[in-house]
């Protein structure tokens, strides 16, 4: 029994790391995303002829897109 009960709790710390490591993965991923978007889209605005509120728009707009996903994540996970 006592074998039983520490493979189990070795599972879970895998598991646990495995979250750590995809929950970091994904908040890079998204920092050179949100880093892409800040340096990179004001230019393609302009080459495309948008004005400046159009770029205030697609940023605010993606702000917006953030917080809801935020929120949709904080109804998935329960809370301990």
């Amino acid at each position: 029994m006592p074998t039983a009960r520490l493979n189990a709790d070795a599972a879970g710390r895998r598991s646990s790391s495995f979250v750590l490591r995809l929950t970091q993965s994904i908040v890079l991923v998204d920092y050179c995303a949100v880093g892409a978007m800040r340096t990179v889209l004001p230019y393609y605005a302009k080459e495309l002829g948008a004005a400046g509120r159009h770029i205030g728009g697609l940023e605010t707009v993606y702000g917006l897109g953030q917080v809801r996903m935020r929120d949709a994540a904080c109804l998935c996970v329960p809370v301990l």
